[in-house]
């Protein structure tokens, strides 16, 4: 065996130690739990939701445009999973181009 490979895992762990401790992260269990969100079936997660008696009164809005619509789901996942659930989540969906920078100016607008 070559000695570098002997060195690879070595190499690896220190490089994944590095990360998280420059990001403020634990690297190996947030891509577990992007795998763990991934899979999670959003209507199942939606029920959880409505049955959580650990309620907020937050509404959190989200919009999209047509193109990123498939996208929308992990981030549905996520806020629906959370231990307090938001009193509600509507979405919309900017139907063109023309929305679509109107979309993009409002948004900086209110930053």
């Amino acid at each position: 065996m070559a000695p570098w490979a002997l060195l690879l895992p070595s190499i690896v762990a220190a490089a994944i130690k590095a990360h998280n401790f420059l990001e403020g992260e634990d690297l190996l269990h947030d891509l577990c739990d992007e795998v763990r969100l991934h899979i999670a079936d959003l209507e199942r997660l939606d029920a959880a939701c409505v049955d959580n008696p650990n309620r907020s009164d937050l509404i959190v809005s989200l919009t999209t445009i047509p193109s990123r619509i498939t996208a929308i789901g992990d981030t549905l996942k996520s806020l629906l999973r959370q231990t307090r659930s938001p009193a509600e989540i509507p979405t919309g969906r900017a139907l063109g181009a023309r929305s679509a920078r109107t979309l993009r100016s409002r948004s900086r607008r209110f930053r």
